[in-house]
């Protein structure tokens, strides 16, 4: 790589990236092909995808930067201590820090969000052909509501990861540097800024489009998704036609059915 220019790097990195969105998640499933009917939109959603991903990491690397911030590392105790899992850590972390990254999280989802939303609008105009006036714009607070949420749920199981590394280093009698290894390995985690990215990003997509459905009085709606899918929440519907008020066979009204889910509906 040496000798080579900041945007040529930057290329490399965008097509390595794209290659690997389009690589499966750990349980994940390829896009349904309803995704895929117009292949310059599809790109734009993935590019989406990889950029509110990039913003996530953002946040997570500036946390990692502020980790000793965030915990209070002299207040744990040194030595083998082993503390169960219904000790409280509370001391060990500052709330003010904390607090600080939640509001910038929940920032980052929501702004990515109403980009997601509105693509998911254009996205299925592309194939309906109907006119709307269903943006972001319309639907703000309900978008700041679930990015707070989201913030608040990751912000949580944050902390009882970094509890578990907490005990288990305590257990094992490690030195800071070991410690530091395993906040890391929680805070930098480019799986969980990948995983986010998509099930945020691909819902709000899918949520726009149901209410263009709704829009242009569609009456009905299919579940779409990869034939080769064999998750059972999704493979046992996927061709499944229903009222577009009414749940399918297995108890949802729509994707996604879990993380890693990329079926999508058809309206009719």
């Amino acid at each position: 790589m040496e000798g080579l220019t900041y945007e040529q790097l930057a290329e490399i990195n965008d097509s390595l990236e794209e290659y690997l969105f389009k690589q499966p998640l750990q349980g994940s499933e390829p896009f349904a092909p309803t995704y895929k009917k117009d292949p310059r939109h599809f790109r734009q959603l993935i590019r989406l995808l990889i950029s509110f991903k990039r913003d996530l990491m953002k946040v997570f690397n500036g946390m990692y930067a502020d980790r000793w911030n965030l915990i209070n590392y002299h207040t744990i105790p040194q030595g083998h201590v082993l503390m169960d899992e219904t000790a409280d850590y509370s001391q060990y972390y500052n709330d003010y820090y904390w607090n600080q990254y939640q509001a910038q999280l929940a920032q980052t989802i929501e702004q990515n969000k109403k980009k997601s939303y509105d693509l998911g609008i254009l996205g299925l105009l592309l194939l309906l052909k109907i006119p709307t006036l269903h943006t972001s714009a319309d639907i703000e607070e309900q978008l700041l509501k679930q990015s707070q949420l989201s913030a608040q749920l990751m912000m949580d199981v944050t902390k009882k990861r970094i509890a578990k590394q907490i005990q288990t280093s305590l257990s094992l009698g490690e030195d800071r540097t070991a410690f530091e290894k395993r906040i890391k390995d929680v805070l930098q985690n480019q799986y969980r800024g990948r995983i986010t990215a998509q099930y945020e990003g691909v819902q709000s997509y899918l949520d726009a489009q149901r209410n263009v459905a709704n829009d242009g009085g569609y009456t009905r709606k299919t579940w779409t998704g990869s034939q080769s899918n064999g998750a059972e929440i999704c493979g046992q519907v996927i061709g499944n036609t229903v009222p577009i008020g009414s749940n399918f066979a297995n108890g949802l009204d729509g994707p996604l059915a879990h993380i890693g889910c990329l079926c999508s509906l058809e309206y009719s």
